[in-house]
């Protein structure tokens, strides 16, 4: 009888002891977004507490701690961190970050999220230098383009005359394709194998090309004093006219 009261106490006490163990909770896990979605190359990559981690216990105050990785590497340099800098992601990357939740006793459930890297699509802008000319020049259009990525970039071009498409799709007009008074415009859509970049345009106008003199003489081998001069003058009008 004495030892089973004891063997009662003892287990009484055990119970009581783990139940003292046990009555810290840990905190609730957060709610986590990374912003901006979709990231791009050029975007810090900030963490976002879309809940943050509650504790029951009220007196207790919850910290976090913050780790990331890259494409499953831990990115050491920035543990705590709740932004990483736009230098420091590429294209294709996938970065992620786990938060635990902890009071002063005990850790919470992490929560993770994580997001892939964008492609920025390539930029341009278009030019046509020799803005007006002449029917007997050729219409050469210039491009400049950034990838922010640093991906190959091609050239998509196309042309129209007074507003109906043609089928050139180089940076030249020949002289020969053109006449006075026609509007050339091109458009240039840089593409980087994956995306599209935004059309960009520009113009030019066939300008008038000055008739010349091909060849002058006078109509008379000889001239006298007091008498009419004929010149007889050829010449040739690029434009037709």
């Amino acid at each position: 009888g004495t030892l089973t009261r004891l063997t009662s106490l003892l287990g009484l006490s055990a119970l009581a002891a783990v139940a003292l163990a046990g009555c810290n909770a840990p905190p609730s896990s957060a709610v986590l977004s990374l912003d901006p979605d979709p990231a791009f190359t050029t975007d810090d990559l900030s963490l976002v507490f879309v809940q943050n981690a509650s504790d029951p216990d009220p007196e207790d105050d919850v910290s976090y701690d913050i780790t990331w990785t890259r494409n499953g590497d831990a990115m050491g340099s920035y543990r705590g961190a709740r932004v990483i800098p736009a230098d420091e992601t590429t294209k294709g990357e996938e970065w992620a970050v786990t938060v635990i939740p902890m009071d002063d006793k005990v850790e919470g459930q992490a929560a993770t999220t994580s997001i892939v890297i964008s492609n920025t699509a390539p930029e341009g802008h278009v030019s046509i230098p020799l803005a007006v000319p002449r029917a007997d020049d050729p219409v050469i259009a210039e491009a400049v383009v950034d990838d922010v990525d640093g991906d190959e970039v091609e050239l998509r071009w196309s042309w129209t005359r007074d507003g109906e498409l043609t089928g050139y799709d180089t940076d030249t007009i020949p002289a020969e394709a053109t006449e006075r008074g026609q509007i050339w415009s091109v458009t240039l859509v840089p593409h980087d194998g994956q995306d599209a970049g935004v059309a960009v345009s520009a113009e030019a106008s066939i300008a008038n090309v000055a008739p010349e003199i091909v060849s002058l003489a006078l109509a008379q081998s000889k001239v006298y004093e007091g008498s009419g001069v004929q010149a007889i003058a050829e010449t040739a009008d690029l434009d037709g006219d």
